[in-house]
């Protein structure tokens, strides 16, 4: 909120909303007294360490966009408009809002996690504040280029799983095949229809193809979805991981960065290594076959399909489409929830569901305990 207002000094980014907050966010009008005398990095930090403290969360590793030299990494800077990471959607790479140690000392961020993989190659998309808006014929020769660029790289998919890994690199999860709040405005916008799209500017020479569409005095809901979604890739690149995931990530992401995904955080984190075994903050990305749990809980089953409810803002409020009946599960197939279930009343009580005979049981959420029991090669990081 407070990173688009106009303001001569910019600690009032964060004083200046501490009135107008929502209910639920009054708690930080109270941890935070108004002090003009403090450094500004300094007050930036503290919010920080005061909604780390209160919501066990990594939430603002979301609006962090590093500056060069910048240290520690990880404080957002809420001075820059563009800090955030523009145009991503929800997501639950973490699969479950899990309570962990996640701690500031000094000026280190100690957060735990899987280190999944690494950046093998990357290609800046060549979109600029300076551009916009784009024109559609531009979009059309970008999107052609990047999607050539992919296949240079050797991936061995077949062609129908290149466009499928595109359409999710360049629309940034943002298909209505995922999202439980379904309207007719956003059917035109299925991964079918966008991947149709696709194909369509692929093959065909993109000025012809502007000048078709002009002529026929026809829009394509869908090709006019690939322009949209490419402006939000400002200051981006795709990245190709070692075990070859396909990524938007940073525009400062290279080769040898890592991709991370932490407790506590829905997107996944790309950090760099250094020499004396910490790692600075890079941003976060989205990795087509992580951005859901993945790496924490495991594949999601086949024929099935994860629907996020982007109406509560919260990424672990989720269902799984079955394809083959058509029927919706809120209960994740890929978890043991024998072994997280609990009585009524239990404070540890998170999630409730219902068996085939409509008999209600209650759960606790997936832990640190729960993913160590199961084998997942949890460690410590540190942020600097």
């Amino acid at each position: 909120m407070g990173r688009s207002l106009q303001c001569k000094d910019p600690r009032d980014r964060i004083y200046g909303i501490l009135g107008v907050l929502r209910d639920e966010d009054a708690w930080l009008a109270e941890c935070l007294e108004p002090d003009y005398n403090i450094e500004v990095s300094r007050l930036y930090q503290q919010v920080f360490e005061i909604t780390l403290a209160q919501e066990k969360t990594l939430r603002f590793l979301e609006f962090c966009k590093p500056v060069p030299g910048q240290r520690p990494s990880w404080l957002p800077n809420w001075a820059d408009s563009r800090s955030s990471e523009r145009g991503l959607e929800v997501f639950g790479a973490a699969a479950y809002p899990l309570t962990t140690g996640n701690r500031i000392s000094g000026q280190t961020l100690q957060v735990t996690g899987v280190v999944v993989d690494d950046i093998e190659v990357v290609e800046l998309v060549r979109i600029e504040y300076s551009d916009l808006p784009i024109s559609t014929q531009y979009s059309f020769v970008e999107v052609k280029r990047l999607y050539h660029q992919i296949s240079s790289w050797g991936d061995p998919k077949p062609r129908s799983e290149m466009l499928e890994a595109m359409i999710y690199a360049v629309s940034v999860g943002q298909i209505s095949d995922h999202l439980l709040d379904h309207s007719p405005a956003r059917k035109s916008f299925s991964l079918f229809n966008l991947t149709k799209a696709l194909d369509e500017v692929i093959q065909k020479d993109c000025e012809d193809l502007v000048v078709s569409i002009k002529e026929s005095n026809f829009k394509n809901g869908a090709v006019d979805a690939l322009r949209y979604h490419l402006t939000r890739l400002l200051d981006r690149c795709l990245a190709r991981t070692r075990n070859g995931y396909l990524a938007v990530a940073p525009s400062e992401a290279k080769p040898g960065d890592v991709l991370v995904v932490m407790l506590d955080l829905s997107f996944v984190a790309c950090l760099r290594p250094q020499r004396d075994g910490n790692y600075t903050f890079i941003g976060i990305c989205t990795v087509h076959g992580l951005n859901w749990g993945e790496a924490l809980v495991g594949a999601i089953p086949q024929g099935l399909r994860y629907l996020s409810d982007q109406r509560t803002g919260r990424a672990w409020e989720h269902a799984f489409l079955d394809g083959k009946d058509g029927t919706t599960s809120c209960m994740d197939p890929r978890v043991n929830w024998e072994e997280l279930q609990v009585e009524k009343g239990d404070p540890a009580s998170e999630f409730w569901g219902k068996d085939d005979a409509g008999t209600g049981y209650y759960f606790k959420l997936p832990d640190e305990e729960y993913l160590l029991r199961h084998g997942v090669k949890l460690q410590t990081l540190n942020i600097v």
